[in-house]
């Protein structure tokens, strides 16, 4: 797996918008010198356009509910990997 991670390319969804798949490509590049948030930290990360709509202090403080409650009586994994 290790090897697939460092020799493959990236795949990312093209079902995502944009701005997701330009983050996740910015988060995931393998020279760390070159990826989003190594010289910056996580300010860089939160200037990224698909962070732009969230209120990073609300954030902090609890006050925005989450998108997604898993049901604990649920299992949301394929059967393949349980």
């Amino acid at each position: 797996m290790f090897q697939n991670i460092v020799s493959n390319p990236l795949k990312i969804p093209n079902n995502l918008t944009t701005d997701a798949q330009d983050l996740l490509w910015k988060l995931l590049v393998k020279n760390q010198k070159e990826r989003i948030g190594y010289w910056e930290g996580i300010k860089e990360i939160k200037r990224h356009a698909f962070c732009a709509s969230v209120n990073f202090e609300k954030l902090k403080s609890k006050q925005i509910p989450p998108p997604f409650v898993p049901d604990i009586n649920e299992t949301y994994f394929d059967n393949d990997y349980l």
